[in-house]
């Protein structure tokens, strides 16, 4: 239950664990749906912010370039 806020926000969450526990696939994913999501939503700059960051951390380890262009 929830609204858009809350899955983009639940989303940046799951992508930053799967990232403390190294597992960057999973990572990968959580942050591309909370991009997605707060994108389709226009959820504002803040919470676009937090996707991109999220997908910074998931890619750092194996796609630096890919990261770089969200960091």
């Amino acid at each position: 239950a929830g609204a858009p806020k809350n899955f983009a926000i639940g989303e940046w969450q799951v992508s930053r664990v799967h990232a403390v526990l190294q597992q960057f696939d999973a990572a990968t994913f959580h942050a591309r749906r909370s991009l997605e999501i707060a994108q389709a939503s226009k959820l504002g700059h803040f919470l676009i912010a937090y996707a991109h960051e999220a997908l910074a951390r998931a890619l750092a380890r194996h796609a630096p370039a890919e990261a770089a262009e969200h960091y």
